[in-house]
């Protein structure tokens, strides 16, 4: 759904979509990712940070590779960081964080999102996982032009979204009824309060650059 409004708006954002297969009632098969890792299983690899492992892998930060490397994780880092705003993705721990062969980005895991959290504890007050490793690639801190353009796709990204609020509103009513307890009485309201329809698209362009 995300993937096709951007690709109406002509924004460069990456997101991987994989299926759920429903096998029996509860139960089901999940896609495998092809060629990624976790950010956990890099740890337990001996990596130190997100920087060492792009620098190990796709060579120095001048070169074409880390530089494309890099884009590509732009890319897929504001898509996710939109997304994960507004369904609220909660347990942003490294384990589901993923980066495949190109340095995308990848999220899994997301049984807990919009009004439920772990251990029913309120804990992550950021509306998204932006990492000090993560601003390391960058380029180390926010007045790099990389991060600049990872705000820009951010902005534009979610503003782009904005339009589309009612239907991906009506894409999520039919599952308040699944007894799924990440569905609670305002998830509707609080959802739809993400996307300040009461704003105009400039005054939320500023409230989201400052």
């Amino acid at each position: 759904m995300f993937r096709t409004i951007w690709s109406n708006a002509g924004l460069d954002l990456y997101v991987f979509p994989y299926r759920v297969t429903a096998t029996a009632p509860g139960c089901g098969v999940i896609d495998v990712l092809p060629n990624s890792t976790s950010r956990d299983m890099l740890g337990r690899e001996a990596v130190n940070g997100l920087y060492e492992y792009f620098i190990t892998k796709f060579g120095p930060e001048n070169s074409i590779e880390f530089q494309n490397a890099r884009n590509n994780l732009i890319k897929s880092l504001a898509a996710y960081s939109i997304i994960s705003y507004l369904l609220q993705f909660k347990d942003r721990h490294n384990g589901n964080i993923m980066y495949d062969e190109q340095g995308h980005i990848l999220h899994i895991d997301f049984g807990f999102c919009f009004d439920i959290v772990p251990g029913g504890v309120r804990f992550e007050a950021a509306p998204f996982k932006l990492t000090h490793e993560m601003i390391m690639v960058l380029g180390g801190n926010d007045q790099t032009q990389s991060f600049k353009w990872f705000e820009e796709l951010c902005v534009k990204g979610y503003l782009s979204c904005r339009p589309y609020m009612e239907f991906i509103v009506r894409s999520i009513i039919p599952m308040l009824e699944s007894g799924l307890p990440c569905f609670k009485e305002n998830t509707i309201k609080n959802l739809r309060q993400r996307f300040v329809p009461t704003k105009s698209k400039r005054k939320q362009h500023y409230t989201l650059e400052n």
